[in-house]
């Protein structure tokens, strides 16, 4: 648990509901509707954005000098 990061932890607990989805659909033969994949979409899309804005910040922040834990 030491050697995981806080972005790294959230990233996995926000896709979830992704995987979650994903495996219904794999193991147990879920459809996929266009509610679902927009929402999957919605998901991946609110990770990837957190994920650039959380490295943003740690970079300006190393870069500045100041700490980011």
């Amino acid at each position: 648990m030491g050697d995981v990061s806080a972005t790294e932890t959230a990233i996995v607990y926000g896709l979830e509901p992704v995987w979650g989805a994903a495996f219904a659909w794999f193991l147990l033969g879920e459809r996929w509707d266009n509610t679902t994949c927009i929402g999957a979409a919605l998901v991946l899309c609110k990770l990837m954005f957190l994920f650039l804005v959380l490295c943003l910040c740690t970079r300006t922040a190393l870069n500045s000098g100041v700490s980011s834990s």
